[in-house]
């Protein structure tokens, strides 16, 4: 079925072609007002990522599309993100939400801003990715060890005169080479689709979500309540829009763009808040008449009662992401699988009052952190979240201290299958492509086993004090060299073949953006002796044989280094892990 055939207000579509010249220019230039809807995602590209991107352009090979969204009212999603900054559109200016190609597009501006960029009250940042004129035919590189950085190359042909004699200066004879690599990326041409739709109702941003599944290669889900969620803002007065706009502001530029704000809402609406249900909230009709019934209703000062609760709700939830913080570590928030396993959490905190984490014990802290890290891995509430959610928060009413037990209880009634994490679950990780969102568990658990483990960043910092920008999900052993090894075409893309493991759990590790850099292609013989033993072990790397750092002893390494992490996890959380 055609994406523009499920609705009759949408116009007839556009489809044309611009080069990355253009493409720049119009969104530098204002003529574009790029949106992110609140059903997208936030930037999960790394430097591989884009590495890969930017050769796909300099080989000529096909990189993808964008599809983005003209509506006729330019405000109809209240929780919408500005793409780049928060500076005001000029006039001309044309309001677009980019339904897909956002990483893409995230790619292209980081490159021509010199890899750092403004996203509402957020910076993202990525290391550079540089030329290696001195390769036959060039090569693309991640740091800038052997390489000169493209973001001054695209710099100097969208007229940087000083940059451009800088360059000349600096490359001599190969800065030639160097430009017709540029001029490769900005000539490409890149198909561009506009969806464009008039007189809009409310329920025209679930139709727009619908679209994002359909194109969207990533396999995200989005369940019924965050379709509601994203047009339901229709029923609200807009005082009550603007409130909670501000609140989940407030959540963003404390916590991150990762925050959505559909478990916030789904929290703020809930049986201790508000009253409802969570199987109410997921249905449009009834929810849109429940919160007509209440958003009238005043306090005894004359303040709408709604506006109360909803400020009530942002403290909660936020002492909620404070405590996912101080357990697991400062980018645990973007690891984090599932947002929605907060609200019970933020229930819970609630219903007892709690102002802080501060007034939460050990005891109790170490049940919150068990919990989560189960129900995380295991995807417990990505089938039916709103029985499940419901039956906790009203599992929370009954008991004044977190219910540990009673939710695995609810776990076993509901999945049997998710009470404990098994030693094959974890194993299964060497295969699975853990960098992709639909396997963000694995990440995760890595994460929180070398935070667990006080690694270090193999610069001295530890894991667990670093912010999410800072932390590069490093390959041990180089993907192109992997590739190579198992006789993978090149212009073969990784979602066409078997991962291997290249990948996988055994293969990845968390680094400072600066150690990965420097590290760059080398093979685990070449720097792993540039680091302490001390320092490997904690990254489950196995030092007691260094004829497994060998390229040709990839598997033996995996295998080695998976029993590591799971014997660990094992000892630490002998009640979740069997």
């Amino acid at each position: 079925m055609s994406i523009m055939s499920i609705q009759d207000q949408l116009g007839e579509p556009e489809s044309k072609s611009f080069n990355i010249r253009k493409i720049l220019n119009l969104i530098n230039e204002h003529e574009w007002s790029l949106y992110l809807p609140s059903f997208q995602r936030s930037f999960l590209w790394d430097e591989e990522d884009i590495k890969k991107f930017l050769e796909s352009m300099l080989n000529g090979y096909p990189a993808g599309s964008i599809l983005l969204w003209h509506p006729s009212n330019k405000g109809i999603d209240p929780f919408a993100r500005k793409f780049i900054d928060t500076r005001p559109e000029p006039d001309h200016s044309e309001v677009y939400y980019i339904l897909d190609g956002q990483q893409r597009l995230t790619a292209l501006m980081l490159l021509a801003n010199g890899w750092k960029l403004e996203r509402g009250r957020k910076t993202i940042s990525r290391s550079p990715i540089s030329y290696n004129p001195s390769k036959q035919g060039g090569e693309l590189i991640k740091g800038m060890k052997r390489g000169i950085d493209l973001s001054r190359g695209i710099k100097d042909r969208l007229g940087d005169v000083k940059e451009s004699l800088r360059l000349k200066r600096e490359l001599g004879s190969n800065y030639n080479d160097f430009i017709r690599a540029i001029d490769k990326i900005l000539n490409y041409e890149m198909p561009i689709y506009v969806v464009k739709t008039f007189n809009e109702t409310p329920n025209i941003l679930g139709k727009m979500a619908n679209i994002f599944i359909m194109v969207n290669r990533a396999g995200q889900r989005i369940t019924n309540v965050e379709l509601l969620l994203s047009y339901a803002a229709g029923v609200f007065d807009q005082e009550i829009v603007n409130n909670l706009r501000n609140y989940y502001d407030e959540i963003q530029e404390k916590y991150g763009e990762e925050i959505s704000i559909q478990p916030f809402l789904r929290f703020a609406f809930s049986t201790p808040l508000v009253g409802l249900k969570q199987q109410d909230i997921e249905n449009v009709e009834r929810f849109k008449a429940s919160v007509n019934k209440i958003k009238g209703q005043l306090t005894l000062d004359r303040k709408k009662m709604l506006n109360e609760k909803i400020q009530n709700a942002s403290k909660s939830f936020g002492i909620a992401l404070d405590l996912v913080l101080e357990i697991f570590g400062k980018a645990a928030i973007e690891l984090l699988p599932s947002h929605i396993s907060l609200i019970p959490i933020a229930c819970y905190l609630h219903i007892n009052d709690i102002s802080s984490v501060k007034e939460l014990n050990e005891n109790e802290k170490a049940l919150i952190k068990k919990w989560l890290l189960l129900v995380n891995f295991n995807g417990y509430y990505s089938t039916r979240p709103s029985v499940k959610l419901q039956k906790d928060i009203e599992t929370l009413d009954q008991s004044g201290r977190f219910p540990f037990r009673e939710f695995l209880e609810n776990i076993k009634g509901n999945k049997p299958s998710a009470i404990r994490i098994s030693k094959d679950s974890i194993v299964e990780g060497c295969n699975k492509d853990i960098l992709r969102k639909p396997n963000l568990s694995y990440l995760f658990l890595l994460y929180v086993a070398l935070v667990d483990n006080e690694a270090n960043d193999l610069t001295g910092r530890l894991i667990r004090n670093l912010n999410f920008e800072e932390l590069a999900r490093h390959h041990i052993f180089p993907r192109d060299k992997l590739k190579k090894e198992f006789n993978i075409p090149e212009e073969i893309s990784e979602e066409d073949y078997p991962i291997k493991g290249i990948n996988g759990l055994g293969n990845i590790t968390l680094v400072h953006t600066d150690a990965n850099s420097e590290i760059s292609d080398e093979e685990p013989k070449e720097y792993f002796n540039r680091y302490r033993r001390e320092d490997l072990t904690k990254h489950f790397i196995p030092i007691n044989d260094d004829k497994l750092w060998d390229l040709k002893k990839f598997d033996d390494f995996v295998e080695k280094r998976i029993e590591k992490i799971y014997d660990f996890l094992k000892e630490r959380y002998q009640d979740i892990i069997e």
